[in-house]
């Protein structure tokens, strides 16, 4: 899990999950480095934070530095889900080449491993 980068993929709401908001593009991506950091882009801008995983918890451990940027309002819902989620313990759990982190209420996102 730790150094890969994940693209997300979609989001989740308990069992179902939905593509991306349309128009959001393909930026979404995260890496969980050896460091304890995690950085990427949330779909607009930039982000890095301290992470700790325990188990099979992530907990990103804030508030993330962000960059600032305005975008188009699909990259921002994006954005403002994908930070949102990453406000607390997750559940992770890695399927091959997926991630997925969902909070306790059940929402979350699933990512997949790029080259």
């Amino acid at each position: 899990m730790r150094g890969t980068t994940w693209k997300v993929d979609s989001l989740l709401s308990g069992t179902t999950a939905s593509s991306l908001p349309a128009g959001s593009g393909s930026k979404a991506r995260f890496v969980i480095g050896e460091d304890g950091r995690v950085s990427g882009n949330l779909g607009c801008n930039n982000f890095s934070a301290t992470v700790r995983v325990d188990g099979t918890t992530l907990t990103v451990e804030g508030p993330a530095a962000t960059t600032r940027m305005m975008c188009a309002s699909a990259e921002m819902e994006l954005e403002t889900k994908l930070y949102e989620l990453l406000d607390g313990p997750l559940t992770y759990r890695l399927d091959h080449r997926t991630l997925t982190l969902t909070d306790p209420s059940g929402e979350g996102l699933a990512a997949t491993a790029t080259q």
